[in-house]
C-alpha cells in the first residue's frame, strides 16, 4: 500500500472530492463544520458553534460522536468526508449522532474512493433525534472508474 503524508492525503481527498463534482471550499472553510477522514486517519475536524465532534482512530477506521446541542440551528450543511485513496483498503466508520431537542442541522456525507479496485467501506450509524429537532442526512459516493468497492451500511 502507498504511504502518503498527511498533507498529501488531505490534498488527495480534496482533489478527489472536486473531481467527483464537489466544491472543495466546503472542506476548507472555517465557517463550515467538517470532518475529513482517509482510511483510519482524521485529516481535518472543525466544528462550529452548536456542534461538538469527537473522534477516535481505530485499527480500520474511526469512531465518531457528533452532537448538535439543544436549540442549535446550524446554518450551513455539515460535511463528513470519508475515503480511501489507494486501490485497496478497508474503512470502518462508527457514527453516533445526537441531535438534541429543538436543534436543526443538515449533514452531507461524501464517500470518496477514486482508485478503488478492492476496497471495503463499512459504516454503522446510530442517530438519536430529540423532540422538535430536525436532522437531514444526504450521502453521496464516488468510486472512480473501476468501482471496485463493497459498501456495507448498517
Amino acid at each position: 500500500m502507498i504511504s502518503y503524508s498527511v498533507e498529501k492525503e488531505y490534498q488527495g481527498m480534496l482533489d478527489a472530492y472536486e473531481k467527483a463534482g464537489g466544491d472543495r471550499s466546503a472542506l476548507i472553510s472555517k465557517d463550515v463544520a467538517k470532518l475529513v477522514i482517509h482510511e483510519n486517519k482524521v485529516l481535518s475536524a472543525d466544528g462550529v458553534t452548536g456542534i461538538k465532534i469527537e473522534t477516535k482512530e481505530t485499527e480500520n477506521g474511526v469512531n465518531i460522536y457528533f452532537l448538535v446541542k439543544e436549540g442549535a440551528k446550524i446554518q450551513r450543511p455539515v460535511h463528513l468526508c470519508f475515503g480511501i485513496l489507494p486501490q485497496e483498503g478497508q474503512q470502518e466508520i462508527i457514527l453516533k449522532v445526537n441531535a438534541q431537542d429543538n436543534s436543526e442541522v443538515s449533514v452531507i456525507a461524501h464517500c470518496i474512493f477514486p482508485n478503488a479496485v478492492k476496497v471495503i467501506h463499512k459504516m454503522d450509524a446510530e442517530i438519536e433525534i430529540g423532540n422538535n429537532a430536525k436532522f437531514n442526512y444526504t450521502e453521496t459516493h464516488y468510486h472512480g472508474d473501476s468501482g471496485g468497492i463493497e459498501v456495507i451500511p448498517k
